[in-house]
């Protein structure tokens, strides 16, 4: 993943994930994952921040790190 680079409701926050240095000499990829939202909660903003380790020994450790992730913040608010 990226550098997100986001604003909502006054919240600025960056978002990224980065291959580890066993993954990136064995030639695989950064299976962790992150989320970021904004919820409105009793008149108040609240910054919900997730993070996900990918389990690199899990053949789809990256798929489980995300959607865990967008599972967190996708609670309705």
């Amino acid at each position: 993943m990226g550098v997100d680079l986001s604003a909502a409701d006054g919240w600025r926050f960056v978002a990224a994930s980065v291959t580890g240095l066993s993954h990136a000499a064995a030639g695989e990829p950064c299976a962790d994952a992150c989320a970021v939202r904004v919820m409105r909660s009793g008149g108040e903003d609240l910054l919900v921040a997730v993070a996900a380790d990918g389990a690199g020994t899990s053949s789809r450790g990256a798929e489980g790190a995300r959607l865990a992730c967008e599972a967190a913040v996708c609670v309705p608010s």
